[in-house]
């Protein structure tokens, strides 16, 4: 009888154990296929605002591009509109990007460049065609007039470095700033701006010409980056871990790599 009981007991016993297990099993997979659905969310999510900023991208580069820019100059018509387009697509980057990270701070710098270059740029013609029909008497009064109606912060600096002041002037405000470029400036500096503007807006043209290269390298090492992180997020731990900064250093050097080849 005591063998009997015995045997009973470990067949309870068995039969509880297999109980908990099955339990377990189920809870783990319950908890599995919910973080399986969660991550597969967040990679498609995020593969559409990969898409998303491609084309953002691809917009300013077309608003940026210097045939298009030199063209916009010359275009006797307002360009309210370009500018308004302008801004839309760099506001569209920022947000699709993270302030605390560095490759994407690298990313806000270069377009926030690209857009203080394409106002100067446009600007500084603005001045050239509004003095070209003004005589040497009268072109300083015309210069203030115009630089009343003038409020780009980054025109204003540029005003005081081509006028040949180098001291630092990024914490004037805009009225600051015309106050010294009215200190500094003479009908012979207009004059001489004038005379020079050409090499003056090439230096523009090279200069978004240059940076626009940066960023085609920094936002194609973004793509990758982010690209990768899909990948990683669909795996199990630990294959998850990766070390994003090494990772970057070596897509840099594979990207510099390839241009020499090229």
């Amino acid at each position: 009888m005591k063998i009997g009981k015995v045997e009973i007991q470990t067949i309870d016993i068995v039969t509880f154990l297999g109980m908990i297990i099955t339990l377990f099993t189920s809870i783990l997979n319950l908890f599995q296929n919910k973080k399986s659905m969660y991550i597969n969310n967040i990679t498609k999510y995020r593969v559409t605002w990969l898409d998303e900023l491609k084309n953002h991208i691809s917009k300013l580069k077309e608003l940026s591009n210097v045939t298009n820019l030199y063209i916009i100059s010359r275009d006797i018509r307002d360009k309210m509109n370009f500018r308004c387009e302008l801004e839309r697509s760099i506001a569209l980057i920022k947000m699709h990007l993270n302030f605390s990270k560095k490759l994407d701070r690298k990313v806000m710098n270069n377009i926030e460049e690209i857009k203080s270059i394409i106002n100067n740029y446009l600007l500084l013609n603005y001045y050239k065609d509004e003095l070209d029909n003004v005589d040497d008497n009268n072109i300083l009064e015309k210069f203030y007039i115009i630089l009343e109606i003038i409020n780009e912060k980054c025109f204003l600096k540029e005003l005081i470095k081509l006028g040949g002041k180098k001291q630092n002037i990024d914490e004037l405000d805009i009225l600051q700033l015309k106050h010294e470029i009215k200190e500094i400036y003479d009908t012979n500096t207009i004059k001489n701006i004038k005379s020079n503007s050409n090499e003056i807006l090439q230096r523009y043209e090279n200069e978004l010409e240059f940076i626009q290269e940066e960023l085609d390298e920094v936002i194609q090492i973004y793509l990758k980056i982010e690209w990768i992180k899909c990948k990683k997020e669909t795996r199990m731990w630990p294959f998850t871990i990766y070390n994003e900064d090494k990772e970057i250093k070596k897509l840099y050097r594979s990207y510099r790599n390839q241009d020499k080849l090229n």
